[in-house]
């Protein structure tokens, strides 16, 4: 019952004396005793109730999968892009593609992945906490590593992925934004202008960033 009020446990790893690392989140000795955990970066961005509890609702129905609001897109390789035809049946996020260790992708920040996401940011996030001691294992301390000591830290696509392999299934999106009246519908489209807008005019400064984003992806994928 939502409309009750229950007691939220906010964790911060760095108060509870973890090394200052973004893979930290994700560690099981946090002590979490929910089934579902819910990401934010420090930085947010922040969603309003109604849109979370969307989010937390299609987790309930999909806990075995990755839950988000921020999706981002991969461009596949060909052998990828096959596997995603022969599997697919119309609904893009329901089955997860393979990703080989001879397999090429790149991190597309031209254009906003909805249905057909390959990883979600962890802000408004979801996962269920089984899936801790799964990143944490020792199969994985490489990957940890690798994450650690890249300058863009890519712990979302590499959680993504390895969530991705373990489940079989690919992201599912929830929508961040609520519009409840057409009061809103005006502002809703000015936001929707102005992030396309800021994707055009900040591509020549980010493209370094791109290019550390794409092997980041590449390399824990």
């Amino acid at each position: 019952d939502m409309t009750k009020v229950k007691p939220v446990r906010i964790s911060y790893p760095l108060q509870s004396g973890f090394p200052n690392d973004l893979f930290n989140r994700y560690h099981p000795r946090l002590g979490i005793s929910t089934k579902a955990i819910m990401y934010y970066d420090d930085d947010g961005p922040f969603y309003s109730y109604k849109a979370a509890l969307g989010g937390f609702e299609l987790w309930k129905r999909n806990s075995n999968a990755q839950i988000g609001a921020m999706a981002r897109k991969l461009d596949l390789n060909g052998r990828q892009e096959e596997e995603r035809l022969s599997i697919l049946n119309g609904i893009g996020d329901r089955n997860f593609i393979s990703h080989c260790p001879k397999d090429e992708i790149r991190y597309n920040f031209n254009e906003f992945a909805q249905f057909g996401a390959r990883m979600v940011l962890p802000s408004g996030s979801f996962l269920h906490s089984n899936y801790l001691a799964c990143l944490w294992h020792p199969v994985f301390t490489e990957l940890r590593q690798y994450v650690q000591q890249h300058p863009v830290n890519p712990d979302d696509g590499t959680v993504s992925a390895i969530v991705s392999h373990l489940s079989g299934r690919a992201p599912k999106v929830y929508s961040r934004r609520i519009n409840e009246s057409q009061e809103n519908a005006g502002q809703r489209r000015l936001l929707e202008d102005q992030e396309t807008v800021t994707v055009k005019e900040s591509s020549s400064r980010v493209n370094n960033s791109t290019n550390m984003r794409w092997e980041g992806i590449d390399h824990a994928g």
